[in-house]
């Protein structure tokens, strides 16, 4: 690997002197106690004297610290997705016995090899993945392994006094672009896009270390706290350039006028790599999401859609403590989301925080908003949707409302049927597509490529039998982890043949869904002709809701291979 200090030390320079390295010299100073205490912590676990809970609950306690910085300014005190990392523990804690999932954490934490514990990370994820695949669709999302990555590596930090570097969110987003923008060169270059996590964060580590160096040359007190913030800043100055580009021609041509080194990657082609979706779909989605504020994300089961919102959320607000997560539910109340008596809900307090940091960009989530009243969750936050200027005034503490206009907002639905509600959205509409999984095993598992193709017949059948309720999404066989042909098989029997088992009613049509017969049946259509895999009806079919005849802007691309129908339409009310 050639040491970053040949190409990145221009950009070094300019980070040193810039208000986010002063700001991040305040935050490292704050957040010192709780590392000590998080050291105390983790060692009280490994040597039994605390339980698993209690672990779990300190680690969630101290990703997601909050602290004043800068006078009244509250800001998260770690590079982490707070959010993820408790669900992460919660999904783990479920997903197991306690005892099994503690002797793992002790096996992974204890007496590791502070210049390279790969190996021991290797070993940590491919538990996860197990237990993941042990505790089925509902633990599957929490668990993936790059939170896993993040989480183990955060307490190596802690343990060690700072002597491993830890694998946060921004450190695994900022692996591919400084890969594009040449600041890892041989073979760390081309495995920056490796689907192991293990194996990223081995190049993440020399890098970091290298950086860490440099640093220090400057002063000795600039460890990895300092690399952490540094990838922060060149995310989002790369964000920064992008946007006020505005389009890709002119992005293109900024970077070509900048210096060598500061020629950022696109951070769309990261986005893409992180979703597999196309380029120009991802580049109208979030110019909808810049120019409307408001998006709503719609579809069937299984197309990705709060996948698609969070990785929306996370590149928008470059800040994980900027993003608030919602799971809307029939039990959500407007005391829940807008104010009650004891105080402000998510929304408004979110809200608060977007209008005190006018310059930063902050992304609310509401998941699954089709499954409660909005106008009555909402409330006033609706009215102020329809118009950020508007200012209603809330019930119990009688301030106003304002959504400013570095606040966005971003839904996710199965279907959203009252019009008063959808027009306040542009809307995007997502559908099954055999093409977004033909390229997720390209790049997981390239001998896995037929899954694709079986998908494909699967969705074409599935329209058939049992129309546009029985469209099963492509997120259905995009799990985390090690991926093979017997985990392929057991995730068709135990959660795809009981989804069709469920839509398609006649009996006799049920032989026609086993994995081996659609896998040869793809083949076989694929060698006479690798166009008609899915089929130009299956496409039609899923972006019509199964009435077929292809529709303007269809919604699936239909089978695995470049080019072909966009696989959403947006609209704009």
């Amino acid at each position: 690997m050639r040491g970053p200090g040949m190409s990145i030390k221009p950009l070094l320079k300019e980070f040193l002197g810039s208000p986010a390295f002063r700001r991040a010299w305040r935050v490292a100073r704050a957040r010192a106690p709780l590392e000590a205490e998080a050291r105390r912590r983790i060692a009280a676990f490994l040597r039994g004297d605390a339980a698993l809970s209690e672990f779990f609950g300190d680690l969630a306690g101290t990703a997601g610290a909050h602290g004043p910085i800068e006078g009244a300014d509250t800001s998260a005190l770690f590079p982490l997705d707070a959010p993820a990392t408790a669900r992460f523990l919660e999904a783990l804690a479920r997903a197991a016995p306690e005892s099994r999932i503690e002797a793992e954490l002790r096996r992974a934490l204890a007496g590791i090899d502070t210049r390279d514990p790969t190996e021991r990370l290797r070993g940590f994820l491919a538990f996860v993945a197990r237990v993941a695949a042990e505790g089925g669709e509902e633990t599957a999302l929490p668990l993936e392994p790059e939170h896993a990555a993040a989480f183990l590596t955060f307490c190596w930090h802690m343990l060690y006094d700072g002597e491993v570097p830890a694998f946060t969110p921004a450190a695994q987003r900022a692996l591919l672009p400084l890969a594009e923008a040449g600041f890892l060169a041989g073979a760390d270059k081309k495995r920056a896009a490796a689907p192991d996590p293990a194996d990223r964060f081995a190049i993440f580590l020399r890098f970091a270390r290298e950086l860490r160096d440099l640093l220090a040359r400057v002063n000795p007190q600039l460890g990895f706290w300092a690399v952490d913030a540094f990838l922060e800043w060149y995310l989002g100055r790369a964000a920064a350039g992008a946007a006020a580009a505005g389009t890709e021609a002119r992005a293109a041509a900024a970077r070509e006028e900048a210096p060598g080194p500061a020629a950022f990657a696109d951070p769309i082609g990261a986005l893409a790599r992180e979703t597999f979706l196309p380029e120009p779909f991802l580049r109208d989605i979030v110019e909808a999401l810049e120019s409307r504020r408001q998006l709503l994300l719609e579809g069937p089961t299984a197309v990705g859609k709060t996948f698609l919102a969070r990785r929306l959320a996370a590149f928008v607000a470059r800040d994980p403590s900027r993003v608030a997560f919602l799971a809307l539910h029939p039990a959500v109340r407007h005391e829940c989301v807008v104010e009650s008596a004891a105080g402000p809900g998510i929304v408004s307090a979110l809200a608060e925080r977007a209008a005190a940091e006018p310059e930063a960009a902050f992304a609310l989530i509401l998941d699954d908003a089709g499954r409660v009243d909005l106008r009555a969750a909402l409330g006033e936050a609706l009215v102020a949707l329809d118009d950020r200027d508007a200012a209603p005034l809330l019930p119990f503490s009688r301030r106003p409302l304002c959504l400013s206009r570095n606040l966005r907002v971003i839904a996710t639905a199965t279907e959203l049927s009252d019009a008063a509600v959808r027009r306040r959205f542009a809307t995007v509409r997502l559908a099954p597509d055999p093409a977004v999984l033909a390229r997720f095993f390209e790049a997981r598992a390239p001998d896995l490529a037929w899954v694709a193709k079986a998908y494909a017949r699967l969705l074409r059948r599935l329209l058939e039998d049992g129309g546009p309720a029985a469209a099963l999404g492509h997120g259905a066989l995009m799990r985390p982890g090690p991926l093979d042909a017997g985990a392929i098989e057991r995730l068709w029997r135990t959660e795809i043949q009981p989804f069709v088992e469920a839509h398609v009613r006649d009996p006799a049509r049920l032989a026609g869904y086993d994995l081996g017969a659609l896998r040869a049946e793809a083949e076989a259509l694929w060698n006479a002709d690798p166009g008609a895999v899915g089929g130009k009806s299956a496409r039609a079919a899923a972006a019509n809701g199964g009435r077929g005849g292809a529709g303007e802007g269809a919604a699936v691309a239909g089978e695995p291979r470049e080019g072909g129908a966009r696989p959403a339409a947006i609209a704009a009310p």
